[in-house]
């Protein structure tokens, strides 16, 4: 019977614990184990943390007089596991109902799969939460360069880290995360577990992340320069390092920075059509500094390449009539029509 770790990362997030915990434990998975880091808060989470695990043999605690860092922890996790299955959860996320056992099927069917990942949806902190488990879904199988590629697609930046569920023995030989990161060391540590099987990606809700204003990767939010540089970053550290020995691994590198710099050039214009001009200007100039020929040629071949492109274009569309009905409206112009 495969054993499942679940390493669940805490600060200040003492209000959102139990709820965290509890979609673990509601799995109905059969030896599971879930290990607690606090570092060092100051709210109740160590008070929540100790009555969780007096309440649950499979729950145990290391509660940190001194903040040691995010990175600290996650690498305490890796070292803690010896389970068949590993998995790292931030208190302020769920899982959703069935996550792991879909996860673990596929894993104890498929010995060249080295991770399983699915959906995730975005819940904002005060709003319900509605989430069915359903019993149909479909999974991709995906080899190194293809997951690679999809990362810089557009919608395709982000995994949850609680809908990823990993075989311990390939976050082993994966290492630790990256303490240089200080935003993706999750994506950089996922596209090191693609050199140690394939990946298989499900179609159903596997993860929660719950949006509250304070979250770690809330920097990033909103901003789009900012998301593509720290997740340049990833990509330029796993192709300096493990990535290097990858078939193709340079092509495979200019690719990903052709396509987040024509992320970054649809992203100026969507800035632009909003009145927002210097986010615009600073977004073009991040995508021609990558890719020269876009200043020239627009880089249209991107958009047929993500998903919901029809949507997308739509979207774009629509903003771009908005933009210039505001401007014959200013300037008394009359349309073509």
């Amino acid at each position: 019977m495969s054993r499942i770790d679940v390493l669940i990362t805490n600060y200040q997030y003492g209000r959102y614990l139990k709820e965290c915990v509890d979609s673990v434990l509601s799995q109905n998975v059969d030896n599971l184990s879930i290990l607690i880091i606090d570092n060092a808060s100051t709210d109740n989470s160590q008070e929540v943390s100790r009555r969780l695990a007096a309440n649950d043999a499979r729950i145990s605690l290391q509660l940190n007089k001194e903040n040691l860092g995010r990175h600290a922890s996650l690498n305490r996790g890796i070292e803690w596991t010896t389970g068949d299955y590993f998995m790292v959860l931030c208190s302020d996320d769920l899982l959703a109902p069935g996550c792991l056992r879909r996860a673990i099927s596929v894993l104890d069917h498929n010995e060249d799969v080295a991770f399983v990942y699915g959906a995730e949806v975005l819940w904002r902190d005060g709003e319900p939460l509605i989430l069915d488990e359903s019993p149909e879904y479909v999974f991709r199988v995906l080899d190194a360069p293809q997951f690679i590629k999809e990362r810089s697609l557009p919608g395709e930046i982000w995994i949850s880290a609680g809908a990823l569920l990993v075989r311990a023995e390939a976050q082993k030989r994966a290492g630790h995360f990256n303490p240089k990161l200080h935003f993706t060391e999750d994506l950089e540590m996922i596209l090191r577990f693609t050199l140690q099987g394939r990946a298989v990606q499900l179609s159903a809700i596997q993860g929660v992340r719950r949006y509250h204003g304070k979250n770690h990767s809330s920097a990033l939010w909103g901003n789009l320069k900012e998301d593509l540089i720290q997740t340049e970053a990833a990509f330029d550290s796993f192709f300096r390092h493990e990535g290097g020995a990858l078939r193709n691994a340079g092509a495979l590198r200019r690719m990903v920075g052709r396509n987040l710099a024509h992320r970054a050039y649809w992203g100026a214009i969507s800035h632009a059509v909003r009145g927002r001009p210097r986010m615009s200007w600073e977004l073009f100039k991040y995508c021609v500094s990558h890719s020269p020929s876009a200043a020239l040629v627009p880089p249209v071949g991107y958009l047929f390449r993500a998903p919901g492109v029809v949507d997308r274009i739509a979207q774009v569309t629509g903003e771009v009539w908005q933009l210039l009905w505001r401007q014959c409206s200013r300037t008394s112009l009359r349309l073509p029509f």
